[in-house]
């Protein structure tokens, strides 16, 4: 029973830390060819995975050679070898100028390391978002998420 329970719990935690992933930039390899020898590389957002399957969809996907080849693309979970994240890492004065122009108020706190907006989230350099306002946290998200793909923010 200790087993099914450690089991569980380990199980959990593996997909919690999947979905913590769930927006992040991430490189996946793939076993391809009929001998599953070849290894196909991508890189993108991953935006969703069946817990069932290990399916994944990613979103704005490019080759190893950081070439488009998709906007969206599903991997088949038996395919997959690994996924490993790719922490952003952000320039805390440029992201503060990108949030005001999106109309929010951000100031950099150098103490902390982050850009404190509107004294209700904390971004971080790695790109960690830190409220409990979820209409705030997606908006930030959003923000975030332009200021990593180098979109223009003014709508």
């Amino acid at each position: 029973m200790a087993d099914s329970f450690k089991g569980s719990v380990m199980k959990k935690k593996f997909f919690e830390m999947l979905s913590n992933s769930i927006g992040a930039q991430v490189v996946v390899e793939r076993a391809a060819g009929l001998d599953g020898e070849q290894i196909d590389v991508f890189r993108g957002r991953l935006m969703a995975f069946n817990p069932d399957t290990m399916d994944i969809w990613l979103a704005d996907v490019m080759d190893k050679e950081n070439v488009v080849i998709a906007k969206e693309m599903m991997i088949n979970g038996e395919t997959i070898m690994s996924i490993r994240t790719i922490p952003p890492v952000l320039d805390l004065k440029d992201l503060a100028s990108k949030l005001k122009k999106a109309g929010l108020e951000a100031r950099v706190d150098d103490e902390e390391g982050a850009v404190d907006v509107a004294k209700k989230a904390l971004i971080y350099r790695n790109g960690q978002v830190i409220t409990a306002n979820e209409k705030l946290r997606s908006k930030l998200e959003k923000v975030l998420n332009a200021a990593l793909s180098e979109e223009d923010l003014s709508d």
